[in-house]
């Protein structure tokens, strides 16, 4: 199966999946350490994946200031994410084989996605 964010054919080769709880240390001036626990973070998703075309690239861009989530489809389920960063590097190359859709002249790009989990569209 394919992955794909937002409509846009991705080619992954990395995906870290991070949670996080809010919790503040306390030292008061008895001694020892206080924990307090004030929830948690959903979960963000960073993904390291390959980008044919700039098209797509611009694609993707376009998500970081929409203000929209946008699904992520893989072979493990899909979800909804918004796009909170995006870098991307382009490839040297002068013939890409990897999307026979493309023409063989289009730029390939690696990109890196932190994904924030929906809640509340999931």
């Amino acid at each position: 199966m394919t992955w794909s964010y937002g409509g846009v054919r991705i080619y992954v080769q990395e995906r870290t999946l991070d949670w996080d709880q809010l919790t503040a240390r306390l030292n008061p001036l008895g001694g020892g350490t206080i924990l307090h626990h004030f929830g948690y973070d959903e979960r963000i998703d960073k993904v390291t994946a390959i980008v044919v075309g700039s098209t797509n690239l611009a694609s993707l861009y376009a998500f970081t200031s929409d203000a929209t989530d946008h699904e992520l489809v893989t072979p493990y389920g899909n979800a909804d994410f918004y796009l909170k960063h995006m870098t991307a590097r382009q490839r040297r190359g002068t013939c890409q084989t990897i999307d026979p859709t493309q023409a063989e002249d289009v730029p390939v790009f690696d990109v890196d996605l932190e994904l924030y989990y929906d809640d509340a569209a999931n």
